[in-house]
This record gives C-alpha cells, sequence and structure tokens, in this order.
C-alpha cells in the first residue's frame, strides 16, 4: 500500500476521533469550564461581584439554561481577569445552550482552519505524506480533543496563538498583536510564549499594538469592577489562595493537580516547595537564558521567525505556571517543523516524543493512582513523577532537543577571504 494512500487513510480516521471526542464529548459532557467565565460574566452585566463566592455558581449556571450537569468547586472560586470576561460578553449575552454551541463551533472551526493553514509549511502539495501524517497527527492530539469537551477557553485561545504566530510569520506584525492582545485577556498564560519570543526579536510594532489593544480592554475591565464594587480584588485574591492553596484543585503541594507544569513531578520527588519552585525557574530561565545567547550569536538581518524557535517557546511556556493537560496542543507547533524537517535527528526524535500527547493516558492514571485499587507503587513519589507526569518530561526532552538544534542553527557564518567557491576581495 501506498504511503499516500495510509496518510489519507489515517488523516480520515483523525478527522473522525476529532469529532467524536471533541464536539460530541463536548455535547455530552455540558461544558462545566466555560459556564464559569459565563455566570462570572453574567454577574458582571448585572452589577454583581462575580469573584464573590457565595456557593451559588452552580445554581447561578443552571438557572441561565444548563441542565443537571456539575460544576467543580474549585470553579467556582472565578480565576478569570475582569479582561476576560469583558470579551466575554457576547457570549453571555446568548442563552446558555446557544452560547455554548457557539463557542463549540467557534473553537472546531478555528482549530480545523488553523491546522490546515500550518500544514502548508510541510510538503509541497496534499500529494505529500508528510503533509498528510502532520495533519493527521494534529487532529488526534487528545489535549485539543478535551479543550474543546470541557468548554475551556484553552479551545480557543490554542487556534487563535496559532492564528497570532501564522501573522507574525508573515510579517504582519500589527494585526498579530492585536490577537496576541485579544488571547492574553482571555488567558494571560496562553499567549506568553508568544510574547517572549517576538520581544526577542525586536517586532517593537506587533507589541505597541499588544499592548494598546490589552491595556484598553484591561483598563475597561478595571473600571466597571471598580464601579461595581472595589472589593472585588480582595475576592479575587481570596479565590487564587483558595485554589492554589492546601487540598485546592490546582495545588500540586497535598492534592496532585493533573497539569503539565514542572513542578508536579518535582514536588512529588523533593516533597519541598521552596526546592521545587527554585529549581523549576532555574531550569526554565537557563534553558531561556541559552536560546537567547544563540539567537544574539547572529546579525539582527538573520532574526527571523522560524518555527523551531516558536516551539520552543511554547512548549517552555508550559513548564514554571499552572497549566492543565488540555493547554498540551502547542506541541502542534513543533510537529510543524519535524514534519518539515525529517532529515534532522532532533525532528524525528520530537516527533516520538510527541506520541504520548494522542492518548489521554495521564488522566486514567491520575484517577487509577488515587483509587481504592491502586497497587502500593501507584502510590509513590516516584510512579507520580515519571508515570503520571509523562508529558512534562516528553515536553523537556522536546524542549532540549529543539535549544540544541536552534543553538546549531544560529550558528555564526564566517566568509573566508579565499574559501572555494568565492572571489577574492581586493
Amino acid at each position: 500500500m501506498k504511503a499516500k494512500t495510509v496518510a489519507t487513510l489515517l488523516l480520515v480516521l483523525s478527522f473522525g476521533l476529532f469529532v467524536v471526542r471533541g464536539p460530541v464529548r463536548a455535547y455530552v459532557s455540558g461544558g462545566g469550564d466555560l459556564g464559569i467565565p459565563y455566570v462570572g460574566t453574567l454577574r458582571m452585566l448585572h452589577g454583581q461581584n462575580p469573584y464573590l463566592c457565595c456557593g451559588t455558581f452552580e445554581q447561578e449556571w443552571r438557572q441561565a439554561g444548563a441542565s443537571n450537569y456539575t460544576m467543580d468547586i474549585g470553579g467556582q472560586h472565578l480565576m478569570y481577569p475582569p479582561s476576560t470576561l469583558v470579551l466575554f460578553v457576547p457570549f453571555a449575552l446568548l442563552p446558555w445552550k446557544i452560547a455554548f454551541g457557539a463557542f463549540t463551533a467557534l473553537c472546531c472551526l478555528a482549530t480545523l482552519a488553523v491546522l490546515y493553514r500550518l500544514a502548508l509549511y510541510v510538503g509541497e502539495s496534499w500529494s505529500d505524506p508528510r503533509r498528510l501524517c502532520m495533519t493527521a497527527f494534529a487532529l488526534a492530539l487528545a489535549p485539543v480533543h478535551t479543550a474543546i469537551a470541557v468548554g475551556n477557553l484553552s479551545a480557543l485561545t490554542f487556534p487563535l496563538s496559532c492564528i497570532a504566530m501564522l501573522l507574525a510569520a508573515q510579517d504582519l506584525d500589527l494585526f498579530a498583536g492585536i490577537l496576541l492582545a485579544v488571547i492574553l485577556c482571555l488567558k494571560p498564560t496562553a499567549g506568553i510564549a508568544v510574547l517572549a519570543y517576538v520581544l526577542l526579536l525586536g517586532r517593537w510594532r506587533l507589541v505597541a499594538s499588544m499592548l494598546a489593544v490589552a491595556g484598553g480592554v484591561s483598563a475597561l475591565g478595571l473600571l466597571v469592577m471598580h464601579r461595581i464594587d472595589p472589593a472585588w480584588q480582595m475576592d479575587y485574591r481570596s479565590n487564587i489562595a483558595f485554589v492554589f492553596g492546601p487540598g485546592g484543585g490546582s495545588s500540586y503541594k497535598e492534592l496532585y493537580a493533573n497539569s503539565l507544569n514542572l513542578q508536579n513531578p518535582l514536588f512529588a520527588l523533593l516533597q519541598n516547595t521552596t526546592a521545587t519552585e527554585l529549581l523549576t525557574w532555574a531550569s526554565v530561565s537557563a534553558a531561556a537564558l541559552v536560546w537567547t545567547v544563540s539567537l544574539f550569536r547572529v546579525p539582527p538581518a538573520q532574526r527571523r521567525w522560524e518555527w523551531s524557535s516558536a516551539g520552543f517557546w511554547a512548549l517552555l511556556a508550559l513548564l514554571p505556571v499552572y497549566q492543565r493537560n488540555y493547554t498540551g496542543g502547542v506541541i502542534v507547533i513543533v510537529l510543524v517543523w519535524a514534519f518539515a524537517h525529517l532529515d534532522q535527528l532532533a525532528a524525528k526524535l520530537s516527533i516520538w516524543l510527541s506520541l504520548p500527547f494522542l492518548v489521554p493516558g495521564n488522566n486514567i492514571l491520575f484517577q487509577r493512582a488515587y483509587s481504592e485499587k491502586a497497587w502500593a507503587f501507584e502510590r509513590t513519589g516516584a510512579y507520580k513523577a515519571f508515570v503520571i507526569c509523562h508529558l512534562t518530561w516528553c515536553i523537556v526532552a522536546v524542549v532540549g532537543l529543539l535549544l540544541v538544534y536552534c543553538w546549531q542553527r544560529h550558528r555564526p557564518v564566517r566568509s573566508w577571504p579565499n574559501a572555494p567557491g568565492t572571489v577574492p576581495q581586493s
């Protein structure tokens, strides 16, 4: 069987998997994650403090039209900033079922469109098995499915971040900056990778447009919240303290958090908060510093957008701060580079290391470790650090490969006076 036929079959199967595990599962799950900003925005529109945790979030959600779905207690402590609520107003003006359906459809269409556009960077045509395999791989990524299924804002910021990267790659800095501002206002941790990369590239027009739009939206949100209840900041801080504090659903200190950040496996091994934070930030900072030094080894004119570097920053940004597993879809940026450079050993290894992102296994492993049927080894720190957190270590490994590749790629080119094939300078 020809490679093209196999790749085409994989693409069809991946699309079916995307539909079933994405929008179909979203219809079944009820979109509890989306209900959180939805109710918060409704409160804001009604002149109420969205950050006041009075235990009625789930009730208000059902009154808005949700069925008998449950909402996680941690989610009822709203952590989205006021800028998110401002941008979410168009959805909050709709009845819940219509808003959820529109959000799911928008995320699915945006994801399919952006994956199609990213695939054009791989191979020369759609008859190229590399392009077909890359697209099939991207469509089958479990984090993308999960984000859509639970209605998390990551399902929207993921394709928007990819579009911002596409615009930046084409030097459309004004539009890329506007879109990046929207991403940062919706979910601040989602656009950090793009922002860090463009700053180092010196794309100041992009940064200026981003600051102008983000500043305007944030100022509007702060003004609205101040007029509603000046004490909102105290409630906001209380919500964060609850979610990330002892026993909180996002804490790695007592209740093991099912996420991608590096603190989870390190704390499982070290059992020391200070050492965990220091080692995490030292590792990430060292990687960022080495990449920055490599960039400045070449002249400014040669510092252009590269998908290998974009993939490096996209993954590096997942490690130091809290990131749930559904944000792992950014691995698709690495796949764009890897499938386009299959002659590189680092590219081949990166594809192999990305394979675990096709299987939602860490969820199963996480639930198993805290069940009554768990074996003794499944309750140990080593199991939590290396088995449950295997995706985090895959990210670390790919970041290392990309760092080495970028260092070699940013190697300065020297022209020797009498090198073969050159004309001696007078």
